[in-house]
């Protein structure tokens, strides 16, 4: 499985929001690619998986965050 791109919706609390995005834009082989209302559209550049899920799995103990949402995009799924 070849992954092209991981987005992540991260649904954050109003008083945790400039926080985080400050973390955002300091973590590695992440991009901040939309910023609106609650939410903040991350995307992942990676092709390694434990990477893709250690990740996840630290934005989503960041303080103030209320939920995760990963987008996958499988081109490759099926090759």
């Amino acid at each position: 499985m070849t992954i092209d791109f991981l987005g992540i919706i991260v649904r954050v609390k109003g008083d945790y929001y400039a926080k985080n995005i400050e973390i955002f834009k300091s973590m590695q082989n992440i991009s901040i690619y939309l910023i609106e209302k609650d939410r903040i559209i991350l995307s992942l550049d990676c092709d390694d998986i434990k990477l893709l899920i250690n990740r996840m799995k630290e934005i989503e103990n960041l303080e103030g965050v209320i939920d995760i949402y990963p987008v996958f995009d499988l081109v490759n799924f099926f090759l």
